[in-house]
């Protein structure tokens, strides 16, 4: 050990020796520092001066009517921009824009069409609405960045565009409610509307009890008039029966009208004639049979008749003539009457027949609709009851209500509120105030390895000292020569550190941060130096390949997560990661468990280095001198 701090005690009294030496080793302190704080500088805030941006913007819009409200959204627009300093807007004619873009002179030109605002309105008038175009142009050879940043000017756009629409549609629906009152109306008409209903489900309970009463008076009516329709054919049989004794009538009649006749009465004159000449044979035989005394009381009954019957004979001869003409004459004409009545009655029955059939179908018809048309009215009824159950749980609801206290905000409020219904509360966690500390890390780290790289490269790695290398073996020799290299990479991270806070870069712990960055240039500078120390010239190179895979892959500047899947594989073998890590936790915010995960990480590369240098540095001098001597031989590499 003595002996290691014995090289290390020589290289100091030889650096002393030289003030242009110890101006060199100023110069490898000072410089890996200007690299990080010229860096930094550049990126404190440059997301702070996108305003210097320019950005061309033409305006065609002609405008368009919403409910009788006239809005031009591209005149919205470009007043807002106007008050806008995110971009440096300029307004100027469609052919200067595209000018100036294709010309570098603008990084971007938005052009507002003509029918932009018209299209916003097709929502309402079409049934395909078209959606509002607008064309952006963009210059991708002018910088990468800029394109990503004037991208911000298309968002503004439509961002403003969606809030001008949205404004001027709530404002005028908002101002419209206000206006006619629509708050006191919706509760009003749904109150009127509940009892209207009710009204209407009263009556249709009193139609129910009509239509079940007209129903069941039907349902009578119908039996009735069936019961009627089966008296029909006994009234046609008698009928019938009236018309067969009109001709056995009219048939006696004629029997009359014969009697009526001269001859007629002559013989039944006669025949009484007869009768009584019979009457009196009898008288004559019952004289010759027995005494006149037995047989007075039947002789005087006998005369009695006789004398009648000759009486009879006399009246009859005188009068009936003329009576049974009459009686004729007068059954006659009912006769005739009668038919008539009788045929009159056979049309009548015959068409009330017909008319009842039908007025039976009818009333069997009606009751049915009746029947049918009962449960209607219950579901209509139901119907009805279900609706003012709907509008009560709407009128009652939480949303009505809030709909109803939404109208009683000004249209003002209403309109900005819907706009832009979404505030984000960003909380940070871990708030770092400028882009250029948040970049610290990385330009830091990255300069601390930069400074190693040039002492490697400044200052020699073998000791050239021949009374050292006789009694030294080959790894106090190494460790001896990287007491100097790790000093002064020590101090190089000192001065990187102290560089940063002279900056303002933002830190939670700046004892962390100066210790974190010397031991981070401590690692480094052994890494670079067993490289050098094993390979020389070719580890010399080595390191430079392993910054340019650090700087493009360790996720110092994107997050690891966006870049190729080989970086994502390489990184945990990357020093600058643990070394970034713990730097940031003693800027953004510390959290122990990873800071100290970070150091530990850290120190294991330290320790891998170490052992590669004591291993590879001692079976690889001789080889590295004749490779060295190869080189130099060219008379380009020394």
């Amino acid at each position: 050990m003595q002996t290691i701090f014995q090289i290390f005690k020589n290289d100091l009294k030889s650096l002393a020796k030289s003030k242009l030496a110890m101006l060199v080793v100023a110069g490898i302190i000072v410089i890996p520092g200007i690299y990080a704080w010229l860096n930094i500088d550049s990126n404190w805030g440059p997301y702070d001066n996108t305003g210097n941006i320019p950005i061309a913007v033409v305006n065609k819009d002609t405008g368009a009517t919403i409910a009788g409200e006239s809005f031009n959204i591209g005149n919205s627009l470009t007043d807002s921009l106007k008050e806008n300093h995110d971009m440096k807007w300029i307004f100027t004619d469609e052919k200067s824009a595209l000018e100036g873009v294709e010309q570098s002179s603008y990084y971007g030109a938005i052009i507002i069409p003509e029918n932009f605002s018209q299209n916003l309105t097709t929502i309402f008038n079409s049934t395909e609405p078209s959606k509002p175009t607008f064309d952006f142009y963009i210059n991708d050879k002018k910088n990468p960045i800029a394109p990503i940043i004037a991208s911000k000017a298309a968002g503004t756009i439509q961002d403003g565009t969606n809030q001008a629409f949205v404004d001027t549609l709530v404002y005028k629906a908002a101002d419209t409610a206000k206006a006619i009152g629509l708050t006191e109306k919706g509760t009003d008409t749904a109150n009127s509307l509940i009892a209207k209903l009710t009204d209407t489900k009263t009556k249709v309970g009193q139609l129910r009890d009509i239509n079940q009463t007209t129903t069941l008076a039907i349902d009578t009516t119908g039996k009735s008039l069936s019961a009627l329709e089966a008296i029909f054919p006994t009234l046609e049989n008698f009928n019938h029966t009236a018309e067969q004794g009109i001709i056995d009538a009219r048939n006696g009649l004629n029997s009359l009208n014969d009697i009526s006749n001269l001859s007629s009465v002559q013989e039944l004159t006669d025949q009484i004639s007869a009768q009584i000449a019979e009457l009196e044979a009898i008288q004559a035989l019952l004289n010759e049979l027995a005494p006149s005394e037995q047989l007075t009381d039947i002789k005087t009954r006998i005369q009695t008749i006789t004398d009648s019957l000759t009486n009879l004979q006399n009246k009859f001869q005188a009068t009936a003539s003329t009576e049974l003409k009459n009686i004729s004459q007068n059954v006659s004409r009912t006769l005739d009457g009668a038919e008539t009545i009788i045929s009159d009655l056979n049309a009548s029955l015959a068409s009330l027949e017909t008319s009842m059939h039908y007025a039976t179908q009818a009333l069997q018809g009606g009751a049915q609709l009746g029947r049918n048309l009962d449960p209607i009215l219950a579901n209509f009824q139901s119907d009805i009851d279900s609706t003012i159950t709907m509008i009560n749980s709407i009128k009652d609801s939480e949303i009505f209500q809030n709909l109803i206290n939404l109208l009683q905000n000004s249209p003002d409020t209403i309109a900005d509120f819907i706009s832009s219904p979404v505030v984000a509360n960003k909380i940070e966690i871990y708030p770092i105030a400028t882009y250029g500390s948040e970049m610290a890390p990385f330009y830091s780290v990255l300069a601390c390895w930069v400074g190693s790289t040039i002492l490697v490269a400044i200052i020699a790695i073998d000791i050239k000292n021949t009374k050292i290398t006789k009694q030294t073996k080959n790894y106090q020799k190494f460790l001896g020569r990287f007491l100097l290299f790790g000093s002064i990479a020590i101090l190089q991270g000192l001065a990187i550190g102290i560089g940063d806070l002279i900056m303002q870069v933002q830190t939670v712990n700046w004892p962390l941060f100066l210790l974190t960055l010397m031991l981070s240039s401590l690692v480094f500078s052994l890494i670079i130096y067993a490289l050098a120390a094993a390979f020389g010239k070719i580890g010399q190179a080595l390191a430079i390949v392993i910054l340019v895979l650090q700087v493009a892959g360790s996720g110092g500047t994107f997050p690891i997560e966006l870049l190729p899947q080989m970086f994502q594989v390489l990184q945990p073998f990357m020093p600058f990661a643990p070394a970034m890590n713990a730097v940031r936790e003693t800027v953004g915010g510390f959290y122990q468990h990873d800071y100290l995960a970070s150091i530990a990480l850290l120190l294991v590369f330290f320790v891998i280095a170490l052992v590669f240098g004591l291993i590879f540095s001692k079976h690889t001098f001789a080889a590295k001198g004749k490779l060295q001597k190869e080189l130099e031989s060219t008379g380009l590499i020394d």
